[in-house]
């Protein structure tokens, strides 16, 4: 289950009580790291892919369905690169606004899984949900 960062959480209550307006949308990016990235996780994209340019997120993502939740409705893939020496053990992901450096969203735990030189690694059509309950 995903977890929403503070900011999300207060712009929604804000925006319930009618205390502010919601803030513009823009282009969301998704990341990997080691650990939880509200909790002092690693992102680990730069060891993986020898790059810090997250993935983007919001073309691979259709509307919500009934406003309550969103699918992939496109492969996600995180480069990996052939310099990556060491076994990086991935087991979160995490939402930001910026593809670099921004805000953080969001973040869910996911299956751990070991990436070495050479693997793929993707998230699959259908494969990330995104919802709010």
């Amino acid at each position: 289950m995903a977890a929403f960062t503070v900011t999300p959480r207060s712009n929604f209550v804000d925006w319930s009580s009618g205390k502010a307006s919601m803030p513009a949308t823009g282009t969301r990016y998704i990341t990997i790291s080691t650990g939880d990235m509200q909790a002092g996780g690693t992102e680990v994209l730069t060891t993986i892919a020898g790059s810090a340019v997250r993935p983007q997120l919001t073309s691979a993502m259709a509307a919500a369905v009934a406003g309550s939740a969103t699918n992939s409705v496109a492969q996600i893939s995180f480069t990996t690169s052939a310099v990556n020496g060491s076994p990086v053990v991935v087991s979160w992901i995490a939402i930001y606004d910026a593809s670099t450096a921004g805000n953080l969203i969001a973040t869910a735990a996911v299956t751990n899984k070991t990436i070495t030189t050479g693997d793929a690694l993707y998230i699959p059509i259908s494969g990330l949900t995104i919802a709010a309950s």
